[in-house]
């Protein structure tokens, strides 16, 4: 936005608002844009011996027991459990980590058994 020459401090002040959180949004659009293209990405950066899981604990498809929990409102002991039973999850250093597209397909599908 070029530079005003504007004697209203108000507006000056509001003005700053604006650039601010444009910047904010624009920083959250490119994260966001970061994740999802993540997400779509083919799992090459997966193990093949680990059946197409990523490598890092902290790849955005990957949420704790609680968060997974938390999204499809069940306990989070239930969701290690099927994390174990059905290979929705695996462990990374003793912690597990529920992959969402798992979660969402076994959530989707009517043939799964509580």
């Amino acid at each position: 936005m070029p530079e005003l020459d504007i004697n209203d401090p108000e507006l000056t002040a509001r003005l700053a608002d604006v650039d601010y959180f444009t910047a904010k949004l624009n920083d959250a659009t490119a994260a966001l844009r970061d994740y999802l293209a993540a997400c779509r990405a083919p799992p090459h950066a997966a193990r093949p011996q680990d059946d197409g899981w990523p490598m890092d604990a902290g790849h955005p498809d990957l949420v704790s027991p609680i968060e997974a929990a938390r999204r499809v409102a069940h306990d989070d002991d239930t969701i290690r459990r099927w994390a174990a039973a059905h290979g929705i999850g695996r462990q990374y250093r003793k912690r597990w980590r529920i992959s969402l597209r798992r979660l969402n397909a076994f959530m989707a599908d009517p043939a799964r058994k509580m």
